[in-house]
């Protein structure tokens, strides 16, 4: 931002009289340098430093009218409720993960006095390292800070859990741990990416569908059904099928319509999924 030049230009030259130029004192040289260099200094971006771990109920940031950035290094995850409020309505502020550990940005959380409005909503939006959010301050309308942009980072793995794999109609769809040798997700704007190679799987029951629950891909609740080709295989033999995302769950079933026949070690399942969120 360039000083201000106003107070300059109302200085007047004197004539050589000594009775009708500007008095340069004290004050003068306050008014006319010292206070726009200091709101020209002010303006510039700033950067702070933040090691904190676990839950953060309000994100310091640097001292400044200009964009601002957080850099985010702990030892451990990090849960952000909140950002520092600022007295700038539109002032930018960035977050960047330098660290290996997961950071959650989460919205809408009880009590906290300066939330954040995040593209979605169902479940925190999360940094990986590399990753950056930023937000834009909202003074005029609800005090609150606006998500303008997000970019994950690496993909997110997601840790087993045997009750992430089910079957309606008491069927059982057994996963066990070394099975999984993909489920990984990504959120990009308003939509998640989950990807998943599944192996050596086994059913103890004909059904004619197979879910992943949303605690694998984060809790994210999809905003209407999305379809992808994926592949299956039974017995050796490689068959067509496809994912459907649902509310709570992604749904894989044959494309033929027919049922999965029960195997013991013996279903495998590759594919992804595309979807909007809400």
């Amino acid at each position: 931002m360039p000083i201000n030049r106003g107070p300059f230009n109302a200085l007047v030259d004197d004539d050589g009289s000594n009775t009708i130029g500007t008095v340069w004192n004290k004050a003068q040289i306050q008014g006319v340098i010292l206070d726009p260099a200091d709101a020209a200094y002010m303006d510039r971006p700033a950067v702070l430093l933040v090691t904190t771990t676990g839950t953060i109920p309000i994100l310091p940031t640097a001292t400044g009218s200009g964009d601002l950035l957080v850099v985010l290094n702990p030892s451990g995850p990090v849960t952000i409720q909140g950002i520092a409020s600022t007295s700038k309505n539109g002032q930018r502020v960035t977050i960047y993960n330098a660290s290996t550990f997961k950071v959650d940005l989460t919205q809408d959380v009880g009590g906290a006095p300066v939330q954040l409005l995040n593209w979605t909503h169902s479940a925190p939006t999360s940094l990986m390292q590399g990753g950056s959010a930023s937000y834009v301050w909202d003074g005029v309308l609800f005090g609150i800070w606006r998500m303008t942009a997000h970019e994950q980072g690496s993909w997110i793995m997601s840790a087993f859990n045997a009750a992430n794999f089910t079957a309606p109609g008491g069927a059982y769809w057994q996963v066990e741990a070394g099975d999984v040798l993909t489920l990984h997700y990504r959120v990009t704007g308003c939509q998640v990416t989950v990807a998943w190679y599944l192996v050596a799987t086994s059913l103890s029951t004909i059904t004619a569908q197979l879910s992943i629950l949303s605690a694998a891909y984060g809790g994210y609740a999809a905003a209407r059904a999305m379809f992808n080709p994926i592949v299956a295989a039974q017995g050796g033999v490689v068959m067509n099928a496809y994912a459907r995302s649902e509310t709570a769950l992604i749904a894989i079933q044959r494309a033929d319509s027919s049922t999965w026949a029960t195997s013991t070690n013996g279903s495998y399942f590759f594919g992804q999924l595309t979807f909007e969120v809400i």
